[in-house]
């Protein structure tokens, strides 16, 4: 299992590759010959990876002596 901090260094790329894609969504917006296809899909992708980022950055620490926890 991964660990809490490549969890949050996941999120934190997935975030930041994310961005980047909503951006190009809202140029894509502005262009007089829309292709409305191709804006879905690349909304579908920017909000699915900004948002698994936003979850994954933002997780609270889990113990590591789970098990010491439990007794």
């Amino acid at each position: 299992m991964t660990s809490k901090i490549s969890l949050k260094t996941i999120g934190l790329i997935l975030e930041a590759l994310g961005v980047p894609i909503l951006i190009i969504i809202a140029v894509l917006l502005n262009m007089p010959d829309k292709n409305l296809g191709a804006i879905g899909v690349f909304l579908a992708v920017g909000v699915c990876m900004f948002f698994t980022g936003l979850i994954l950055s933002h997780l609270p620490p889990e113990s590591e002596n789970k098990e010491e926890k439990e007794r």
